[in-house]
C-alpha cells in the first residue's frame, strides 16, 4: 500500500492534480502510513490545526474569516525546503465560523507543488465527505478531479 502511494507522490502529476488526500475509515492506519511517508521524505508534516489556530487567535472573528485562507497560504509558502508539503489535522478548515471551502482551499494551494493531506473524513457513495449528516460542518464533494488514496483497515 505504501509503495502505491509513494509511486504517485513521486510521479510527475500523473493524475493532473498536485493534491493527494489520504482518506479512509481507519484513522490509526492512515496516521501510520502518513507518518511513514513523511519519514521516507525526511519531512515533518505541518499541523495545520495548531499553526492556523495560533495565527488566527490574534485576529477578530471578522478578520479570521477574511484572513484564514491567506494565513494558510503563507504557512504553506514558508515550506521552501521541499517540492511537496505534508499536512495533517486540517479540521480547523471546516470551522463554519471561518466560512471556508476546505477542498477548494487545498486545491488552490496545490497549484504549484504537491500537497499531501490527511482528510478527516471518508468516501461515501462516490463522494468525499467530512462529518455526519446533520453536523453543522458537514461537507460533501464529488470525487471528480481529486486524487484520493483510500486507506481502510
Amino acid at each position: 500500500m505504501i509503495d502505491q502511494l509513494e509511486k504517485y507522490i513521486d510521479s510527475e502529476n500523473a493524475f493532473n492534480t498536485n493534491l493527494v488526500l489520504l482518506v479512509g475509515t481507519s484513522t490509526a492506519k492512515i496516521n501510520e502510513i502518513f507518518e511513514e511517508i513523511c519519514n521516507k521524505h525526511k519531512v515533518v508534516p505541518l499541523n495545520i490545526g495548531l499553526l492556523l489556530s495560533i495565527a488566527l487567535t490574534v485576529l477578530s472573528q471578522k478578520q479570521r474569516c477574511l484572513m484564514a485562507g491567506e494565513v494558510l497560504r503563507n504557512l504553506l509558502a514558508e515550506q521552501t525546503d521541499s517540492p511537496m508539503v505534508f499536512i495533517k489535522n486540517i479540521e480547523v478548515l471546516f470551522d463554519s465560523s471561518l466560512k471556508l471551502d476546505p477542498l477548494d482551499l487545498l486545491k488552490r494551494n496545490a497549484k504549484n507543488r504537491k500537497l499531501i493531506a490527511v482528510w478527516p473524513g471518508q468516501i461515501l457513495e462516490e463522494r468525499l465527505v467530512y462529518a455526519d449528516f446533520g453536523h453543522g460542518e458537514r461537507k460533501s464533494y464529488a470525487l471528480d478531479g481529486i486524487f484520493t488514496f483510500e486507506i481502510n483497515s
